[in-house]
């Protein structure tokens, strides 16, 4: 019958990263953000994600373990500016690393579902991949970066907060 379940979607998570890393998505010379390392893996674990058709509804192509967790644990302790924290530093990951999975989720998701800020994160991603993998990575350079893609982070995690609040 095949794998399933949980050791399904580890493979596949761990399956995207390499292949992330191989075609050029990912840098193994250089730093790129945990957000959308884990981000991109976390939104393509749904089999409804990865078929030709795709989940019709959002609903469809959710990662329900990672939106569970965000909606009931993360979103109601969630403190205000977490988002630009997330995107300076990956230290959300070694100190909660449950939350730091499933806002990278659910900040990936949203971005992938509009299809403005789709093309947002295509340019987000060519602009990691065309900077200098020798020089350090600073949280000033990671905000600078995203906000010069996607605008004011204060005003995107307002519209992203507003979308998880919905979906």
């Amino acid at each position: 019958s095949g794998i399933t379940g949980q050791t399904a979607n580890t493979i596949v998570h761990e399956t995207i990263h390499q292949v992330g890393y191989n075609i050029g998505i990912h840098t193994r010379l250089g730093e790129t953000p945990l957000w959308i390392v884990e981000g991109i893996a976390t939104v393509l674990e749904p089999s409804k994600m990865r078929n030709r058709r795709g989940g019709q509804a959002s609903g469809e192509r959710v990662n329900p373990e990672r939106c569970d967790w965000f909606r009931s644990n993360y979103r109601p302790r969630r403190p205000a500016g977490s988002l630009a924290k997330l995107i300076a530093s990956d230290n959300l990951f070694r100190r909660q690393t449950l939350s730091a999975y499933s806002e990278a989720w659910a900040l990936t998701f949203f971005l992938m579902e509009n299809p403005a800020r789709r093309k947002n994160l295509a340019a987000y991603l060519q602009k990691l991949i065309q900077r200098d993998v020798t020089k350090r990575y600073g949280a000033k350079e990671r905000l600078s970066d995203f906000e010069s893609v996607f605008g004011d982070i204060a005003r995107l995690e307002v519209e992203f907060l507003r979308y998880m609040d919905r979906l």
